[in-house]
């Protein structure tokens, strides 16, 4: 069943924060780094870039922060997922489910799915954040 105990509908969700909290702050801190070297190159003011130049910078700052905390994606999904027919291993909890990957698999497997994650990271970054920062231009 899809719904087994409140314990195991909870399964991952610690691991999720350490996972999507580090992801949004790096996020937001490349953005605005990467938007501050584009206002250097372009010549522009930070608070007056083009829809395209934001969502180059929300690209990148999305893709990057994907890339640093994909190890924490691939830990929460294997512990996630532990109980269902897709998984062979059991993992006590976020530590031991690190080490018993690399042990048995390499540090390899920590990026298993980078490329997906970074895409879906650039990409989704590129559209929220260049759009809010771009709306926040005209109507600030």
């Amino acid at each position: 069943t899809l719904f087994r105990s409140p314990r195991a509908f909870y399964r991952g969700y610690l691991a999720s924060l350490s996972m999507y909290g580090p992801y949004t702050a790096m996020k937001f801190l490349f953005f605005e780094y990467n938007k501050r070297g584009a206002a250097m190159l372009t010549g522009n003011d930070a608070g007056k870039l083009s829809f395209t130049i934001l969502g180059c910078s929300g690209a990148l700052a999305g893709g990057i922060s994907g890339i640093i905390t994909c190890p924490m994606d691939v830990v929460r999904t294997r512990l996630m997922v532990q109980d269902s027919h897709y998984s062979i291993h059991r993992y006590s909890g976020i530590l031991q489910a690190l080490q018993q990957i690399v042990r048995l698999e390499g540090y390899s497997a920590l990026f298993k799915g980078v490329q997906v994650r970074f895409t879906q990271s650039a990409l989704g970054t590129a559209l929220t954040l260049a759009t809010y920062d771009y709306f926040k231009q005209i109507y600030a």
